[in-house]
């Protein structure tokens, strides 16, 4: 049995008198010196040698005393550290939990970077693992990245993008980081732009001009407001979308909006959406 005092001398005396009789040792020490056992952080029962491998709350299914482990510092819940459990509810990129270190780093590199511009930042960004550019780049003068090939953001930093962009002449892939806002987006995107599977519940602050495909599907989206007046395909199934205003004036390609609040409505039809918004392609609401 795990005991913070091991060298008390009341505890050796009961090991000494029960030691032959390991429940009612564990039950007698617990109920005299309940501070001295050391218990599991998960399911809270004493640690002992004998059951370390039946903890059915933990990750691992092992006990952990809250010694070894660690705090989130997205969620606030304790962790295992170097073990992978992607049940962090505000880490949505799939690195699971996070120590306090994972936000301190980020803010050192920008802190650095300020002194001048954020291409330092960026480099850190890029070498860390958060950002993945295809092609050339460089920050102008507002601090704004020029991405001249396809881009991957694989990061958010408290659901927000960790760096703001200008223009990217490929694609832009944001979805799936646990986005609530797209502030720091670039204003024009020359590709497809991917901001599905995130938390959003508005376009705003969203690209301007997209050329190819628009992906916010799987979000929770009440309104089209910021999106861009012209579009390729327009996916945006698995919303919260209650009305048509703010659609494209034009998409050249489909417009697919199936399960939404709006698709399911009898009177709905592609009649009606075809009032609202000039379609080349198929229409898709079921």
């Amino acid at each position: 049995m795990k005991i913070k005092h091991p060298d008390n001398r009341n505890v050796d005396i009961l090991f000494a008198s029960f030691g032959a009789n390991k429940i009612r040792t564990k039950d007698m020490i617990e109920a005299i010196f309940p501070d001295m056992i050391e218990k599991c952080a998960f399911c809270h029962k004493p640690i002992t040698s004998e059951l370390a491998w039946e903890c059915r709350e933990s990750p691992d299914g092992i006990h952990h005393s809250k010694d070894e482990l660690d705090e989130c510092y997205l969620c606030g819940q304790l962790f295992i550290p170097d073990f992978y459990d992607d049940s962090c509810p505000s880490n949505q990129h799939g690195d699971g939990h996070s120590g306090k270190y994972w936000y301190v780093d980020y803010l050192d590199a920008k802190k650095r970077s300020l002194e001048e511009n954020l291409l330092d930042l960026l480099e850190w960004l890029l070498k860390e693992n958060w950002i993945e550019i295809d092609g050339n780049y460089h920050i102008d003068n507002d601090n704004k990245v020029h991405a001249y090939g396809n881009v991957k953001v694989k990061k958010s930093i408290f659901n927000k993008l960790p760096i703001e962009f200008d223009f990217v002449l490929g694609d832009f892939d944001c979805s799936g980081i646990g986005l609530e806002s797209l502030a720091g987006s670039p204003e024009k995107v020359f590709g497809n732009f991917f901001c599905h599977r995130n938390k959003l519940r508005s376009l705003k602050e969203g690209p301007n001009v997209v050329l190819h495909s628009y992906h916010c599907n799987s979000n929770r989206l009440v309104s089209f407001e910021g999106i861009p007046t012209t579009i390729g395909n327009l996916l945006c199934q698995h919303n919260r979308f209650l009305a048509l205003d703010f659609l494209p004036e034009k998409v050249y390609g489909n417009f697919v909006v199936y399960d939404n609040p709006i698709a399911n409505r009898a009177i709905f039809t592609k009649k009606i959406i075809k009032k609202h918004c000039k379609v080349f392609g198929k229409i898709i609401i079921k």
